[in-house]
């Protein structure tokens, strides 16, 4: 097994405003609000609220993001000849 962890932050009022009005430019894109809309995620006027409260965040001295990005690789031991033909007999 293979897992590692990373941790990206948002803490300076510089890297807050530039995550923040990415966000917000999020529910502008065509695919995005489109996606949202047809699966019944969100109405126009919900990606208009959620824009306006992504550029208020970036605009706020108290704001702060963090996320941690996790992965995990593992094997599955090959089974034996004699593994496989008993698993077979059991089904």
């Amino acid at each position: 097994m293979v897992a590692r962890a990373k941790y990206i932050s948002y803490g300076t009022p510089d890297a807050v405003k530039s995550f923040g009005l990415g966000r917000a430019e999020d529910y502008r894109d065509d695919w995005y609000a489109s996606a949202a809309q047809n699966h019944g995620l969100a109405t126009p006027n919900d990606l208009d609220a959620m824009e306006h409260v992504w550029i208020k965040w970036s605009e706020s001295p108290e704001a702060f993001a963090a996320f941690a990005w996790c992965r995990a690789i593992g094997w599955k031991p090959l089974l034996s000849r004699e593994s496989a033909e008993a698993s077979d007999s059991l089904q």
